[in-house]
């Protein structure tokens, strides 16, 4: 029987495991072909992570069952909703390298701002109470100057008193926006709009209800429906390489765009 080189041997295993992401009998039966085939499936299925309340015990018994330092290595995108703040230090401190984080706290939340400080982000979604508190800090994390992708929870009742575009003006790389509401001001969003020309997409995730407020105020502005399940989820495949919410968007904005561009020209 012949023998596949190590290197084409991993990438047919990855490719498996990513074209299949919901399918636990593939994973498995993959894993138990030989070790290294286990080793390589755990690396591809634990680059994205999702802890809830009800299952960040179990999640924290397996940081303590696998090697040393495996999670910290594999896992690239986080997601962590409705745990308590000791449980989410642990388990931010177990995945230092995550790329992208949703971060969804109960509102009575007191989770130290420094236990965001050193990750290598390129992503975030979260509270906007939470970033306006981190952003007031004498130093500021790192990922401030990379960060590509930002995504609010904005609450008026809470939230109308922070300087929204004040905040924005922070991320200098910021290219794609996304605020999460039930009700905001028009003018609110319009200045987002108008202070900020370099960004590519700004999502709006808003009851349907809202949507003929909101539409007309920018090319890039995209609109999605709020469901219940909506925060967090949304992230959840990007490193898998399928579509999600930002590739929807963008595919969006630029169909649009072409189209504004083509009119223009024929004009």
């Amino acid at each position: 029987m012949p023998f596949l080189p190590p290197e084409l041997e991993r990438e047919i295993v990855e490719t498996a495991v990513r074209t299949n992401h919901k399918d636990a009998v593939v994973k498995l039966n993959l894993s138990l072909v030989a070790h290294h085939f286990h080793f390589w499936v755990d690396q591809v299925f634990y680059e994205s992570v999702t802890i809830h309340g009800g299952n960040a015990d179990k999640f924290l018994t397996l940081v303590d069952l696998k090697p040393a330092g495996f999670f910290a290595t594999v896992v690239k995108v986080l997601s962590v909703r409705n745990v308590n703040d000791s449980q989410t230090v642990r388990v931010l401190a177990a995945c230092p390298g995550i790329q992208v984080l949703v971060l969804w706290l109960f509102a009575s939340s007191r989770l130290p701002l420094s236990a965001l400080d050193l990750f290598p982000l390129r992503r975030l979604a979260t509270l906007l109470e939470f970033i306006a508190n981190i952003l007031t800090t004498t130093i500021q994390p790192n990922w401030v100057s990379t960060l590509t992708h930002l995504d609010l929870h904005y609450r008026p009742t809470i939230d109308a008193s922070l300087n929204l575009t004040g905040i924005l003006r922070q991320f200098p790389r910021l290219s794609n926006f996304a605020l999460l509401f039930f009700w905001a001001e028009v003018s609110v969003l319009a200045a987002i709009c108008a202070d900020f020309p370099g960004l590519r997409v700004f999502v709006i995730t808003t009851p349907r209800a809202k949507f003929g407020e909101y539409s007309f105020l920018d090319p890039r502005i995209v609109l999605v429906e709020y469901t219940s399940m909506e925060g967090g989820k949304r992230w959840e495949v990007a490193p898998l390489g399928l579509p999600d919410i930002w590739t929807h968007a963008e595919s969006v904005v630029d169909e649009r765009l072409a189209r504004l561009g083509a009119a223009v020209e024929s004009s």
